[in-house]
């Protein structure tokens, strides 16, 4: 009866062990996943309005850069009058657009500094895990491969230890003198 009691006990740590190690590799992986997907997407989603911001800038320096031009020509050409007629012309042209690019910079400039936090916030998801991936690295496994190896051995360890806890408690409990 007891050899049945232990393969019973020792089949049932098994099942529960293993059910044990697969939502500790789920809650791992989704929440690894989830992590740096949401994370991804957002430096993605920055990544294209910076490109986006970065070219309007660029817009409206050649814009301010050709009115710019077209007055230095006229006034290398020894038309001075005619350059300062344009030069008064474009003056309003000039501010307004100057005062968009001071505004488009100032956005281009909180962009990269939400880039730089998303990078770092990157660089934090991926540390998280730092210490079992660096020593699967070192044991030349893939990261992950570390992470569920050390989820298998708190289980193989946990498990047999919770039943050896249970059989001392039983054993304590009938063996104590009333």
């Amino acid at each position: 009866m007891r050899s049945v009691l232990v393969i019973l006990v020792a089949g049932l740590a098994v099942i529960n062990a293993a059910g044990v190690f697969g939502r500790l590799v789920e809650a791992h992986v989704s929440a690894t996943a989830s992590t740096r997907s949401s994370v991804a997407e957002r430096i993605q989603a920055l990544d294209a309005r910076l490109t986006a911001q970065s070219a309007a800038v660029a817009d409206l320096n050649h814009r301010v850069t050709q009115i710019d031009n077209a007055v230095e020509e006229s006034t290398r050409r020894g038309r001075i009058t005619r350059a300062m007629t344009l030069a008064t012309q474009q003056r309003v042209t000039r501010d307004e657009l100057d005062a968009q690019r001071q505004a488009a910079t100032a956005t281009l400039v909180e962009l990269q500094a939400q880039r730089a936090a998303l990078a770092g916030e990157h660089a934090r998801v991926e540390a998280s895990a730092g210490p079992i991936q660096y020593l699967a690295i070192l044991a030349g496994a893939e990261p992950e491969a570390g992470v569920r190896w050390l989820i298998l051995l708190m289980v193989l360890c946990c498990d047999p230890a919770a039943i050896a806890l249970t059989v001392a408690a039983t054993s304590a409990s009938h063996h104590r003198p009333e």
